[in-house]
Protein backbone atom coordinates (compact mmCIF):
# COMPACT_ATOMS: atom_id res chain seq x y z
CA UNK A 1 0.00 0.00 0.00
CA UNK A 2 3.01 2.57 1.16
CA UNK A 3 4.85 1.86 -2.53
CA UNK A 4 1.64 2.64 -4.59
CA UNK A 5 0.87 5.70 -2.69
CA UNK A 6 4.18 6.62 -3.46
CA UNK A 7 3.51 5.84 -6.78
CA UNK A 8 0.90 8.45 -6.84
CA UNK A 9 2.70 11.10 -4.82
CA UNK A 10 5.39 10.92 -7.41
CA UNK A 11 2.75 11.28 -10.54
CA UNK A 12 2.24 14.54 -10.02
CA UNK A 13 6.05 15.71 -10.76
CA UNK A 14 5.43 13.72 -14.66
CA UNK A 15 1.61 14.90 -14.96
CA UNK A 16 2.52 18.39 -15.71
CA UNK A 17 5.54 19.07 -17.84
CA UNK A 18 6.22 22.97 -17.12
CA UNK A 19 4.97 25.19 -20.04
CA UNK A 20 2.83 27.50 -17.95
CA UNK A 21 4.20 30.19 -15.61
CA UNK A 22 6.41 28.31 -13.09
CA UNK A 23 3.92 29.43 -10.05
CA UNK A 24 0.92 27.95 -11.86
CA UNK A 25 2.69 24.66 -12.64
CA UNK A 26 4.00 24.47 -8.79
CA UNK A 27 0.12 25.28 -7.71
CA UNK A 28 -1.44 23.00 -10.16
CA UNK A 29 1.36 19.76 -8.82
CA UNK A 30 0.15 20.38 -5.63
CA UNK A 31 -3.79 20.34 -6.62
CA UNK A 32 -2.82 16.40 -8.45
CA UNK A 33 -1.04 15.74 -5.14
CA UNK A 34 -3.75 16.34 -2.74
CA UNK A 35 -6.26 14.71 -4.96
CA UNK A 36 -4.01 11.42 -5.05
CA UNK A 37 -3.47 11.58 -1.49
CA UNK A 38 -6.63 11.45 -0.74
CA UNK A 39 -7.57 7.78 -2.89
CA UNK A 40 -8.48 9.50 -6.33
CA UNK A 41 -6.28 8.21 -9.11
CA UNK A 42 -5.73 11.14 -11.48
CA UNK A 43 -5.35 9.74 -15.38
CA UNK A 44 -4.21 11.62 -18.55
CA UNK A 45 -5.20 10.81 -22.54
CA UNK A 46 -6.15 7.31 -22.01
CA UNK A 47 -7.84 5.46 -25.25
CA UNK A 48 -10.90 4.67 -22.67
CA UNK A 49 -11.42 7.79 -21.45
CA UNK A 50 -10.46 10.26 -24.42
CA UNK A 51 -11.09 8.26 -27.68
CA UNK A 52 -14.59 9.85 -28.21
CA UNK A 53 -13.46 13.70 -27.42
CA UNK A 54 -16.74 13.80 -25.88
CA UNK A 55 -14.88 15.43 -22.62
CA UNK A 56 -11.63 17.89 -21.44
CA UNK A 57 -12.07 15.51 -18.58
CA UNK A 58 -14.33 14.06 -15.57
CA UNK A 59 -14.83 13.08 -12.19
CA UNK A 60 -16.94 10.20 -10.71
CA UNK A 61 -16.86 7.15 -8.83
CA UNK A 62 -13.41 7.89 -7.36
CA UNK A 63 -11.45 8.58 -10.79
CA UNK A 64 -10.08 11.84 -12.42
CA UNK A 65 -9.22 11.79 -15.97
CA UNK A 66 -7.97 14.21 -18.04
CA UNK A 67 -7.67 14.55 -22.05
CA UNK A 68 -5.39 17.55 -22.65
CA UNK A 69 -6.53 19.36 -25.77
CA UNK A 70 -2.93 19.23 -27.27
CA UNK A 71 -2.38 15.78 -26.98
CA UNK A 72 -1.98 12.96 -30.63
CA UNK A 73 -1.46 10.03 -28.85
CA UNK A 74 -3.90 8.37 -26.32
CA UNK A 75 -1.16 6.68 -24.19
CA UNK A 76 -1.65 7.75 -20.84
CA UNK A 77 1.16 10.14 -20.99
CA UNK A 78 0.87 14.13 -20.20
CA UNK A 79 1.79 16.52 -23.25
CA UNK A 80 2.23 20.42 -22.07
CA UNK A 81 -0.70 21.65 -20.04
CA UNK A 82 -2.56 24.65 -21.98
CA UNK A 83 -4.90 26.70 -19.93
CA UNK A 84 -8.32 24.94 -20.91
CA UNK A 85 -6.38 21.97 -19.39
CA UNK A 86 -5.28 23.28 -16.14
CA UNK A 87 -9.09 24.76 -15.82
CA UNK A 88 -10.22 21.44 -16.57
CA UNK A 89 -8.00 19.78 -14.09
CA UNK A 90 -9.19 23.06 -11.14
CA UNK A 91 -13.39 22.30 -12.86
CA UNK A 92 -13.11 18.11 -11.98
CA UNK A 93 -11.01 18.97 -8.81
CA UNK A 94 -14.25 21.01 -7.41
CA UNK A 95 -16.39 17.60 -8.13
CA UNK A 96 -14.02 15.98 -5.85
CA UNK A 97 -14.81 18.80 -3.37
CA UNK A 98 -18.02 18.36 -3.88
CA UNK A 99 -18.43 14.94 -3.75
CA UNK A 100 -17.25 14.74 -0.50
CA UNK A 101 -18.74 17.48 1.20
CA UNK A 102 -21.77 15.67 1.46
CA UNK A 103 -20.19 12.21 2.72
CA UNK A 104 -16.95 10.67 1.14
CA UNK A 105 -15.02 9.99 -1.62
CA UNK A 106 -17.50 7.81 -4.93
CA UNK A 107 -20.34 7.59 -2.55
CA UNK A 108 -23.00 9.23 -4.72
CA UNK A 109 -23.79 11.87 -2.74
CA UNK A 110 -22.93 15.57 -3.89
CA UNK A 111 -22.84 18.97 -2.62
CA UNK A 112 -22.83 22.69 -3.41
CA UNK A 113 -20.45 24.29 -1.39
CA UNK A 114 -22.84 27.58 -1.71
CA UNK A 115 -26.05 26.14 -0.42
CA UNK A 116 -27.75 29.37 -0.20
CA UNK A 117 -29.50 30.56 -2.93
CA UNK A 118 -28.23 34.75 -2.78
CA UNK A 119 -24.94 33.37 -2.40
CA UNK A 120 -24.81 30.98 -5.04
CA UNK A 121 -26.17 32.84 -7.47
CA UNK A 122 -23.86 35.75 -6.60
CA UNK A 123 -20.67 33.94 -6.66
CA UNK A 124 -21.94 32.10 -9.86
CA UNK A 125 -23.04 35.15 -11.87
CA UNK A 126 -20.30 36.87 -10.16
CA UNK A 127 -17.51 34.63 -11.84
CA UNK A 128 -18.66 33.89 -15.04
CA UNK A 129 -21.50 35.88 -15.87
CA UNK A 130 -25.16 36.20 -16.55
CA UNK A 131 -24.75 35.01 -20.45
CA UNK A 132 -22.23 32.76 -19.74
CA UNK A 133 -24.61 31.05 -16.84
CA UNK A 134 -27.40 30.85 -19.09
CA UNK A 135 -25.08 28.98 -22.24
CA UNK A 136 -23.90 26.66 -20.23
CA UNK A 137 -27.06 25.88 -18.43
CA UNK A 138 -28.94 25.20 -21.43
CA UNK A 139 -25.97 23.36 -23.29
CA UNK A 140 -26.28 21.14 -20.00
CA UNK A 141 -29.80 21.15 -20.28
CA UNK A 142 -30.26 19.51 -23.89
CA UNK A 143 -27.75 17.10 -22.89
CA UNK A 144 -30.26 15.38 -20.56
CA UNK A 145 -28.75 16.62 -17.30
CA UNK A 146 -31.24 17.84 -14.68
CA UNK A 147 -31.05 20.82 -12.80
CA UNK A 148 -29.75 19.48 -9.65
CA UNK A 149 -26.38 18.58 -11.75
CA UNK A 150 -26.48 21.58 -13.44
CA UNK A 151 -26.06 23.40 -10.32
CA UNK A 152 -23.28 21.64 -9.63
CA UNK A 153 -21.59 21.81 -12.96
CA UNK A 154 -21.86 25.88 -12.90
CA UNK A 155 -20.31 25.94 -9.33
CA UNK A 156 -17.18 23.85 -10.97
CA UNK A 157 -17.35 26.20 -13.87
CA UNK A 158 -17.27 29.35 -11.60
CA UNK A 159 -14.91 27.63 -9.35
CA UNK A 160 -12.52 26.65 -11.78
CA UNK A 161 -12.22 30.60 -13.17
CA UNK A 162 -11.57 32.15 -10.30
CA UNK A 163 -10.47 30.05 -7.44
CA UNK A 164 -6.54 29.35 -7.63
CA UNK A 165 -5.45 25.15 -7.84
CA UNK A 166 -3.71 25.82 -4.24
CA UNK A 167 -6.92 26.66 -2.46
CA UNK A 168 -8.83 23.92 -4.26
CA UNK A 169 -6.32 21.23 -2.90
CA UNK A 170 -6.72 23.01 0.32
CA UNK A 171 -10.54 21.92 0.24
CA UNK A 172 -9.77 18.68 -0.85
CA UNK A 173 -7.71 17.94 2.09
CA UNK A 174 -9.94 19.33 4.12
CA UNK A 175 -12.91 17.70 3.14
CA UNK A 176 -11.76 14.49 1.91
CA UNK A 177 -9.29 13.89 4.44
CA UNK A 178 -10.60 10.78 6.26
CA UNK A 179 -9.43 11.10 10.51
Amino acid sequence: MKKLLAAFLTLSATLIPTSVKANQIEDHKYLIDAIVKVGVPVIVNTRVHCSDKKYDGHYGNGLLFICQDNVKVLNGKSVLWTKNDLDTLRHEAHHLVQDCASGGIADKKYSLLFSEKEEYAKFVIGSLGAENAKIIWNNYKKDGYDDADILMELEAFAVAKIIDARTIANKIIQFCTTP
